[in-house]
C-alpha cells in the first residue's frame, strides 16, 4: 500500500504491509564522473574526471537498543492475562527496522511470493518457561532457563562460560559454531573481509549476543514458515498528537511483530522472543508451507539464534 500524505485524525490508524527502506544495510560505493566540454580546450587527462566514494548503511543486527523498543504486549513480567485473549507483539520504533536485513542473503532459497526484501529477517516467538527449562537435578527438581543474557550472553562464533560461580556454570559453544572458521562465517553472513580475515573475524567471533535455547524439534514446531512470516509484520501509523498511541514518538510511524502462537494455558510463565533470523533459512528449520518437514535429517547437532530482544539457539535432542 502507497503511503499517503494526508495527516490522521486522533484516534486513527492505518495500516501498511510493510516499509521496505530505499538503500537495505550494507556496503557502497558512489562513482562520479564528469566531462568537460571540448570548447574550454584542456588537456585530455583533464576533460574526463572520475571519482569514488564509499559509504556503508548500517543499523541493528543482533542487538536493540532500549530505545527501539516503544512497547510490547503483554508487558514485561505482566501477571493476570487472560489464556486466549491477548497475541503477544512488539512495537518497534522505526517503521522500516524489520526489514533492513536482507532474510534471502546468501541464502539458497528464494521468496516464495512477491520479493526478498517484503521479508522481514526477525519474528517473535513464544514458548512456555517449561519449554526452555533444563533439569540438573530430578530429586530437587533444580534447573536453569536456557536463556542467556546480561553476564550470560554468547558470542557468535567463540564459546562462553555461563552461569559463571553457580552449580550451572557450563561452557556453551557460539552462536553460529556450524561454520568452518571466522572467514566461512563472514562470507556466508555476506560481510565484506578481508582475505586474511583477522581483525573483522575476531570482532565478529567474540561479539556477544542474547540467546535462548530450544530443541529443535520444538523450534521445528512452532516457528512460522516463509508464507506465514511475511504476514506476521506489518507497520502502523497514527496521529503524533495522538498520545495514547504514540506515546513521545514524534512521527506516528511503528513497526509491528505479533506471534504466531497464542498463550493458553492458565498459571504458566512464557516468553516472548524478538529473535533475528538471518542467516539461517538454510538450516532446515524455516521452511515453506506444506513442505515436509524431517526433523532427522538435522543439518548439523548444534545452533544457536542471535537474538534481537531474546535471541533462540536450538539443540538437536530427543
Amino acid at each position: 500500500m502507497a503511503a499517503n500524505d494526508g495527516v490522521l485524525d486522533v484516534g486513527e490508524v492505518r495500516l501498511y504491509d510493510r516499509v521496505v527502506p530505499p538503500l537495505p544495510q550494507g556496503n557502497y560505493r558512489l562513482k562520479i564522473e564528469q566531462k568537460l566540454p571540448d570548447e574550454l580546450q584542456l588537456h585530455s587527462s583533464d576533460e574526463e574526471l572520475e571519482g569514488h566514494r564509499y559509504f556503508d548503511v548500517t543499523g541493528p543486527r543482533w542487538s536493540l537498543e532500549p530505545m527501539e523498543i516503544h512497547s510490547s504486549t503483554p508487558a514485561s513480567n505482566e501477571q493476570g492475562t487472560i489464556p486466549r485473549q491477548m497475541l503477544p507483539m512488539v512495537v518497534l520504533g522505526r517503521r522500516t527496522l524489520p526489514w533492513e536485513r536482507n532474510l534471502f542473503n546468501e541464502s539458497e532459497k528464494n521468496a516464495p511470493v512477491s520479493d526478498n526484501n517484503d521479508y522481514p529477517s526477525m519474528a517473535l516467538l513464544l514458548f512456555t518457561e517449561e519449554e526452555l527449562t533444563t533439569i540438573t537435578d530430578s530429586a530437587t527438581g533444580d534447573g536453569y532457563v536456557r536463556i542467556f543474557k546480561g553476564s550470560d550472553q554468547l558470542s557468535l562464533l567463540d564459546s562462553t562460560t555461563v552461569f559463571a560461580g553457580t552449580q550451572q556454570e557450563r561452557e556453551v559453544r557460539g552462536v553460529f559454531d556450524q561454520y568452518k572458521d571466522e572467514a566461512d562465517y563472514l562470507e556466508r553472513m555476506g560481510i565484506k573481509h578481508e582475505s586474511s580475515c583477522t581483525a573483522e573475524c575476531k570482532k565478529h567471533g567474540s561479539l556477544k549476543v542474547n540467546a535462548v535455547e530450544i530443541s529443535k524439534s520444538l523450534l521445528m514446531k512452532v516457528c512460522p514458515t516463509l508464507e506465514e512470516l511475511r504476514l506476521l509484520a506489518h507497520v502502523r501509523e497514527v496521529n503524533p498528537m495522538d498520545k495514547e498511541q504514540c506515546g513521545s514518538d514524534e512521527d506516528g510511524w511503528f513497526s509491528i511483530l505479533t506471534s504466531n502462537r497464542l498463550p493458553t494455558q492458565d498459571d504458566t510463565k512464557y516468553h516472548a522472543c524478538l529473535v533475528s533470523l538471518e542467516g539461517r533459512l538454510d538450516e532446515g528449520w524455516i521452511h515453506h508451507s506444506g513442505e515436509p518437514v524431517d526433523e532427522k535429517n538435522a543439518p548439523a547437532p548444534v545452533y544457536h539464534q542471535p537474538g534481537m530482544i531474546t535471541g533462540t539457539k536450538y539443540v538437536d535432542r530427543t
